[in-house]
């Protein structure tokens, strides 16, 4: 996932109170255009507010491939919160966005499988972690991609069954929803329609100790609060 982190990161795509998506539009930006086109829509750019996360796409709505895509990598975006800190934008010569108040950085690879190999290695071996996250915000839940059988087993993440869609870790609890990440090998108990979000309820999943001790963690955080 790249994402977009301006100011205090909120995880938030699904807006509970409106009920509406917000983000996940992919648009099509090249990295030259990252920093005029990924910040609110009331500094001209299409986010709906500032700490959204939003997926950028290398293709346009022809499917024909942009110039200076990011396909492979990972992005942020930074605003300078003081006139010395925007001067230093021009000064260095980073591209900014029309107001010279939004800069983005980029890496044109971004190197999951590597990096979570290193990171195992040092909690196995030195006991300690290489980074935490402070709060469980958000959840990626499963969308089936398909019609669902019963009985059918689904394949994961970057399977054929089932995609990701990002929602507030609340209303991933509270609805039961099923974690994109432990879906694999998980069977249906229903049909299933597609497009349709799946439920813990929906399908039956053989537990790893250690994975059920973290997922009711995790349930925990919500809960109680």
């Amino acid at each position: 996932m790249v994402c977009v982190v301006i100011g205090p990161t909120k995880m938030i795509i699904f807006d509970i109170n409106t009920k509406r998506l917000i983000g996940l539009t992919y648009p099509p930006v090249g990295v030259y255009d990252i920093a005029n086109t990924l910040i609110p829509k009331s500094a001209g750019g299409v986010l709906d507010f500032e700490g959204q996360v939003e997926v950028i796409s290398s293709i346009d709505e022809n499917k024909n491939n942009i110039p200076n895509d990011l396909r492979w990598g990972v992005y942020i975006v930074i605003k300078a919160q003081n006139e010395y800190s925007k001067n230093c934008f021009k000064e260095y010569g980073m591209i900014t966005d029309k107001s010279g108040n939004y800069s983005a950085i980029w890496r044109p690879y971004h190197y999951i499988g590597l990096e979570l190999a290193q990171s195992m290695y040092v909690i196995a071996i030195d006991k300690r972690a290489t980074g935490q996250t402070n709060y469980f915000n958000a959840d990626v839940v499963c969308v089936a991609k398909k019609d669902i059988k019963i009985g059918e087993v689904l394949d994961g993440e970057g399977g054929f069954a089932a995609r990701g869609r990002l929602f507030t870790a609340e209303k991933s609890i509270k609805e039961n929803l099923l974690p994109l990440g432990l879906s694999g090998g998980a069977v249906a108990k229903k049909n299933i329609e597609k497009d349709k979000l799946i439920s813990m309820n929906d399908v039956e999943i053989k537990w790893n100790k250690e994975v059920f001790k973290a997922r009711e963690y995790q349930k925990n955080l919500i809960i109680n609060g």
